[in-house]
């Protein structure tokens, strides 16, 4: 998303207020993820937000989630931020996204 990761923490943090989205706690991190339990309403809300998108624009944040999640061990993210320039992963100490 190309946004920091405190600002990306605190949306998220009004998501799950809103019960939107869950968070789950690994040591220092919180890992997020879509309700388990898919009311209607949430249903309705993600068709709207699907609808919605730019066909171009959703593609290419889908294919950036894609690129992101390879450089994953397992269900755990193991780096800091991806570097634009050359593609390759940076770690940074007390940072992971």
């Amino acid at each position: 998303l190309e946004r920091p990761q405190y600002q990306i923490s605190k949306h998220l943090n009004i998501l799950k207020h809103a019960k939107l989205v869950e968070g789950e706690r690994k040591g220092t991190w919180v890992y997020y993820s879509c309700l388990r339990k898919h009311s209607s309403f949430n249903r309705q809300l993600f068709k709207l937000l699907k609808e919605q998108l730019s066909e171009e624009e959703f593609l290419e944040d889908e294919e950036k989630l894609k690129r992101r999640l390879r450089l994953r061990d397992g269900d755990t993210c193991v780096v800091g931020f991806a570097n634009k320039a050359s593609s390759k992963c940076a770690s940074v100490a007390g940072s992971r996204t």
